[in-house]
């Protein structure tokens, strides 16, 4: 959310700031990296590559450190960071992008050097 935030701050376009934020994230990057693992983080992207370097320490912290042990511990989320996310203007631009998503489902075939 604050990569959302932040691109459109700085004057990005709606579908830009989705593709760059979520849409790349979620239906490529993702997928790849839970198939091959962080050794394998150089065949992507430069943006993807630096991104995943810098933030994905810090990203698996939030998420298993505080995110999954707030769950665990039923501990109430913060009630403004919750509303800004449920409010946030980028579902209903996702909601658009949606639509023209092909029915495909993304793989990472398993080569092996043979």
């Amino acid at each position: 959310m604050a990569q959302t935030d932040l691109l459109k701050e700085k004057g990005h376009s709606y579908s830009e700031i989705a593709n760059e934020s979520i849409i790349e994230s979620v239906d490529s990057l993702n997928p790849y990296m839970h198939h091959k693992g962080m050794a394998f983080i150089n065949n992507c992207s430069t943006n993807a590559r630096l991104g995943t370097r810098k933030w994905a320490s810090r990203f698996d912290y939030i998420l298993c450190q505080q995110a999954l042990s707030s769950l665990d511990s039923k501990t109430q989320p913060n009630e403004k960071l919750f509303n800004q996310f449920l409010t946030s203007d980028i579902h209903q631009v996702l909601s658009v992008c949606a639509r023209f998503r092909p029915p495909v489902s993304i793989s990472v075939p398993n080569y092996t050097n043979s």
